[in-house]
């Protein structure tokens, strides 16, 4: 279906509504398009194509009755930095913010919004109200609270940005209290599977990922290294900590899953129900050989009714060099399957967790391996046990896994102080 409308051109600024064949949504099809053109942080009330600064455009993109695009277009091109002087303003209508338009752009952000010299308290980098937005190719760093925090309305995509970490991908501008806060509006998207779709999300004085909405995905991001996925760069507490229901952490599909590491608190903390955890590398490097421990637990299990793994190869976490344990459960009708604890990504060399590869204090039906194709854990070279089932649990059943061994059940990778 083909809509048609005005068209007013500006210069380099374009309002209005374009011939589309498809409709609506901030991250495709026609729509206006907002051109920044300053790294200022003015807002003069006019956005054009003498001067257009984000504030203003964002103002613009708010007022408009279509789904508006602001790109950039500043200085020639190549790297930009907006210093930010206070809130800006938040988005409260469906946008896409794509900093991949700035000239000059190959896969590392360009644009970069930096709040260090903001003058009020608690600035967050980008606020998104309008649902349906998405945020592309932006570096955001060095402001008081989160990098990007999701109010009130969901559907929104956050793709290859740099969150706490400068355009470099290896040097740490921390966000004040964390990378990203969903704090309302359902089923968001950080990530993709596509290489660019990456985000990077590490440095932040706080967790690097918050959910406290439901049927999020989290796919494909380094959460706690640099940019090449191979050196520490961590967030100050977790990297993701889960308190809304049906999340994914991951995913059961080639290329969804995250590396979670190098962390000062856990990997990932699950305070919800029926979030799955599937597919990623949770304390060691994006290549699956070498450890970068989060400090504490790789995985830890507050509530019931959550899933760690799979029965399917991509469902497989591999989670190894942690801290403390590699799972704790402090639940029930939780299932822990199919994945390499205390070893490397090949399943055959060891890469313990300091504590045990699994500890279960949970009050019903855990449930740690499985008579199914696929259920079978490896769970093998951990610091003390493979498995410790704290005095006092309930329902624990523990089959079917490679406790001590490779995958292949040849080759000894014992656990210090015993199986289970």
């Amino acid at each position: 279906m083909r809509s048609y409308s005005k068209i007013v051109l500006t210069g380099s600024l374009v309002l209005g509504w374009l011939l589309s064949s498809c409709g609506g949504g901030g991250g495709g099809g026609g729509g206006p398009i907002v051109m920044v053109n300053t790294t200022d942080d003015v807002n003069d009330g006019t956005c054009n194509a003498s001067h257009c600064s984000l504030r203003e455009a964002i103002v613009e993109a708010n007022s408009l009755p279509e789904p508006a695009k602001i790109r950039f277009n500043i200085g020639g091109g190549g790297t930009q930095v907006i210093q930010v002087g206070s809130w800006l303003p938040f988005t409260t209508a469906p946008v896409t913010i794509d900093g991949t338009t700035q000239p000059g752009f190959s896969g590392t952000p360009l644009i970069i919004l930096d709040g260090s010299l903001a003058s009020v308290p608690d600035v967050y980098g980008l606020m998104l109200d309008g649902g349906n937005t998405t945020v592309k190719g932006l570096a955001i760093i060095n402001f008081t609270g989160n990098g990007i925090r999701i109010d009130d309305n969901g559907g929104n995509v956050i793709t290859g940005c740099y969150i706490g970490v400068d355009s470099s991908g290896s040097a740490a501008g921390p966000n004040g209290t964390g990378g990203i806060r969903v704090e309302g509006g359902d089923a968001n998207i950080i990530g993709g599977a596509a290489a660019a779709d990456r985000n990077i999300i590490s440095g932040n004085l706080g967790n690097g990922i918050v959910l406290l909405s439901n049927n999020n995905q989290v796919i494909n991001n380094y959460i706690g290294t640099d940019v090449s996925g191979a050196a520490a760069l961590g967030n100050s507490e977790n990297g993701i900590l889960v308190a809304g229901n049906e999340n994914i952490i991951g995913g059961n599909s080639a290329g969804f899953g995250n590396v979670i590491s190098a962390n000062l608190g856990d990997g990932v903390v699950i305070n919800g129900v029926r979030n799955d955890t599937q597919g990623n590398r949770i304390g060691l490097n994006a290549a699956g050989n070498t450890a970068l421990g989060n400090i504490h637990n790789g995985v830890t299990i507050n509530e019931d009714l959550n899933l760690v793994g799979g029965t399917t190869i991509n469902a497989r976490n591999i989670i190894s060099g942690n801290g403390a344990n590699g799972v704790r459960v402090l639940a029930g009708a939780v299932l822990v399957q199919g994945n390499y604890i205390g070893t490397d990504v090949s399943g055959m060399t060891g890469l313990g967790n300091q504590l045990s590869g699994v500890y279960a204090f949970g009050m019903g039906s855990i449930q740690i391996g499985g008579g199914e194709p696929g259920s079978m854990n490896v769970i093998s070279a951990n610091g003390l046990f493979g498995v410790y089932v704290e005095d006092g649990s309930n329902e624990v059943s523990v089959f079917g896994n490679r406790i001590g061994t490779d995958r292949a059940g040849t080759i000894a990778l014992g656990n210090i102080k015993g199986g289970i």
